[in-house]
């Protein structure tokens, strides 16, 4: 219908790794448990894990994903990759980070955080099967799409012990209703929020109000042109 569509890509990327990473630090202390006790006046104190020294998968490696790769290189963890459409790594990152198999990089993930869309077949990406092969107690953070894993299967890994914790920013229905994963005493839950900065947003709107101007500049330039010949 002649309608131009364009996107602030990158807009909210930084909003959503740093999102991300207090999510892996939330995960990490077990703050959302220890606050909601002291909350309701218990003194329980949880040992947690630190961050430096271990491996974070980042599945995904667009805006969001390289950026929470360098904040976590910054706390001392190892990262590696996985990422469909790369056959090799941007060059800033050639040498820090490690390209591997989806397979793989769970295998090897102690903490796993996605960044990327989810399959065009509607399967989620991390299935039963998918959420076995990270090491027992790993740890879970989404902040991209809900439908990228399988709420059942990581209800059933959280149960198991497969799964020592999950953050989730993304639900197949927002707000959601009746879910037992928001209700998980290991999940971290928050409505959305990644992108939800004034940066991120002052950021979206100034690319929108920029393509606007470009868009309106070609047009007007082409109608000139119409026009003189």
């Amino acid at each position: 219908m002649g309608i131009t569509v364009r996107t602030a890509a990158g807009a909210n990327a930084r909003g959503v790794a740093e999102l991300t990473l207090g999510l892996l630090l939330a995960l990490a202390r077990n703050v959302s448990a220890s606050s909601h006790a002291l909350h309701e006046g218990r003194w329980e104190r949880t040992s947690g894990v630190e961050l430096e020294g271990k491996t974070l998968g980042v599945v995904g490696f667009g805006n969001i994903g390289q950026r929470v790769a360098t904040l976590a290189q910054a706390l001392g963890m190892t990262v590696l990759v996985y990422d469909p459409f790369l056959n090799s790594l941007p060059p800033e990152f050639a040498g820090s980070v490690t390209l591997l198999s989806l397979e793989a990089l769970l295998a090897g993930s102690s903490f796993l955080t996605l960044h990327c869309p989810p399959p065009e077949t509607g399967v989620p990406l991390l299935d039963a099967p998918a959420l076995a092969r990270l090491p027992r107690g790993a740890y879970l953070v989404n902040t991209a799409r809900a439908e990228l894993v399988d709420d059942e299967a990581l209800l059933n890994a959280l149960e198991s012990g497969c799964i020592a914790g999950a953050a989730l920013d993304v639900f197949r229905e927002e707000p959601p209703v009746n879910n037992a994963l928001v209700r998980h005493p290991r999940v971290i839950a928050t409505p959305h929020l990644g992108g939800f900065t004034r940066e991120s947003v002052d950021r979206a709107m100034e690319a929108a109000v920029s393509h606007l101007l470009e868009d309106l500049t070609s047009r007007a330039s082409k109608s000139r042109e119409a026009a003189e010949s």
